[in-house]
């Protein structure tokens, strides 16, 4: 049963190969900017401000046909949330007192995945793309002014939809949604943005 599966696989992606080598195809550079909102733990904070300045660019080909599909590779930045409040906490004397914290946590990283296109309505389409997000992910805490840190890299898969309409054969304008897998401790991140794709 294994080698039959091997098989259809290698008999789909040569069918996919060579429908590759008869359509037309393209380079491409898109580049997004919108807003991200992070879900993760709120930890207790009082304050929350989740939301920031998203954006991403990337590079790939792709084949053109009345389904385009294609490998992309990039960066994203997702931004930052913040976080901040007070605690109550025991003084030397023996008194209860209270001191503000501040938390922030950023994201940022690699990008390499694939996409697909559909022309539903020339010049209107649907797209979506996925792969995976090499994230560097950073947690800043403690006493308001002395700061803690910790960081880690971590391989998340990430997915997005959007919409848009081609101007020209070599140019499109587009908006979307993107979902960025983070992990346990820093949850997801949700990106809204408008694009646009130059081919050439």
């Amino acid at each position: 049963m294994r080698n039959v599966g091997v098989a259809v696989l290698a008999m789909v992606l040569s069918a996919a190969a060579s429908n590759a080598l008869a359509q037309d195809g393209q380079f491409f550079v898109n580049g997004n900017i919108g807003q991200s909102n992070f879900s993760a733990p709120s930890w207790g904070a009082m304050h929350k401000d989740n939301s920031d300045t998203y954006g991403a660019l990337r590079f790939g080909y792709a084949w053109r046909g009345k389904v385009d599909y294609g490998v992309e590779a990039g960066y994203a930045d997702l931004g930052q949330f913040v976080r901040s409040g007070t605690y109550t906490y025991t003084a030397i004397n023996g008194q209860p007192a209270q001191a503000g914290y501040r938390e922030t946590g950023s994201a940022r990283g690699w990008l390499l995945g694939g996409n697909l296109k559909y022309h539903f309505d020339s010049p209107w389409y649907v797209s979506a793309r996925g792969g995976w997000f090499v994230a560097r992910t950073t947690f800043k805490f403690g006493p308001n002014g002395e700061q803690g840190s910790s960081s880690q890299t971590n391989s998340r898969p990430y997915f997005g939809l959007g919409a848009g309409y081609d101007l020209t054969r070599s140019f499109s304008v587009g908006a979307g949604y993107d979902y960025y897998s983070l992990g346990d401790n820093f949850g997801h991140v949700n990106a809204y943005s408008v694009s646009a794709e130059f081919r050439f």
